[in-house]
């Protein structure tokens, strides 16, 4: 047991350190479009090969800009059944948890990219383990790069330029 000290100077001691909710972002390089890659979602990769759900899509843009989705990473469980813990970290810590699946939902937004800016970033959020960050990112590029030509698009020379000249006068300076 190690010794932490606090802002205030007190002593703690007998902590634990447990890593939660890593955040990540990536860039698919190309202009996605949100409905199409929701509907694909929801077709072709809800249902793992058991026919048990391991992901979801929802695309509402007049409450979020970006398609919601969330996968179930099963990466490090090694159980037959995949049962996702509901307990606290707390109780995690305190050993009240007795859960041996390690699946963690994990929450994706996708974007469709911004004229100029980023094109399709994609944030990967929640993991516990950098393993459920890679196995997400791995089955979201698997997803892009079988349904590129369905899912991307590109902005014309012209009107990308304008949408550049918008933004940089937007505040009446050039």
């Amino acid at each position: 047991t190690e010794t932490f000290y606090s802002y205030i100077g007190e002593e703690i001691s007998d902590y634990k350190v447990y890593t939660s909710n890593i955040n990540t972002i990536f860039y698919s390089n190309f202009y996605i479009k949100p409905v199409e890659i929701c509907k694909i979602i929801k077709q072709k990769y809800r249902y793992d090969e058991n026919g048990k759900i391991i992901m979801s899509a929802f695309y509402s843009p007049d409450n979020y800009q970006a398609v919601k989705c969330t996968y179930i990473s099963r990466a490090n469980c090694q159980e037959q059944e995949h049962i996702l813990c509901k307990h606290k970290i707390k109780d995690r810590l305190n050993n009240k948890c007795i859960c041996k699946c390690k699946c963690k939902n994990i929450s994706i937004s996708i974007f469709k990219g911004k004229t100029g800016f980023s094109k399709g970033s994609t944030l990967i959020n929640g993991a516990n383990t950098w393993e459920q960050i890679l196995d997400t990112y791995e089955y979201m590029k698997k997803i892009y790069y079988d349904n590129y030509k369905e899912i991307s698009f590109e902005i014309e020379k012209e009107e990308h330029e304008k949408e550049i000249v918008k933004i940089l006068n937007n505040d009446g300076t050039t």
